[in-house]
């Protein structure tokens, strides 16, 4: 059986999350101009940075919900999967003790 080395699996999101905002920050710093935004008859100015931030999360919003059906799926396979190599197990173990 494998082991899963969580600590240096947990470092490096911690490493790469602060890369991450370290980037949103540089881009931030260079895209805090105002621009001129329409939007269905609305009209207004808003950073730059701001219009990007947002069309970011929306898109990762719609993402995982997109995702999510597909996650729970698995899920429920993974543990359907696991329920049935225990059964086999179970069986095995019979048929060996029948011998």
């Amino acid at each position: 059986m494998e082991t899963i080395e969580k600590p240096k699996n947990q470092v490096t999101k911690i490493i790469a999350g602060l890369v991450i905002i370290f980037l949103v920050v540089i881009f931030s710093l260079q895209n805090s101009e105002a621009t001129m935004v329409r939007f269905m008859g609305w009209e207004g100015n808003a950073p730059l940075v701001l219009l990007f931030l947002l069309c970011f999360v929306l898109g990762l919003t719609f993402s995982l919900i997109a995702i999510f059906p597909l996650n729970k799926d698995s899920k429920q396979k993974s543990k359907l999967i696991g329920e049935l190599k225990a059964r086999v197990e179970m069986l095995e173990a019979q048929l060996k003790n029948r011998e």
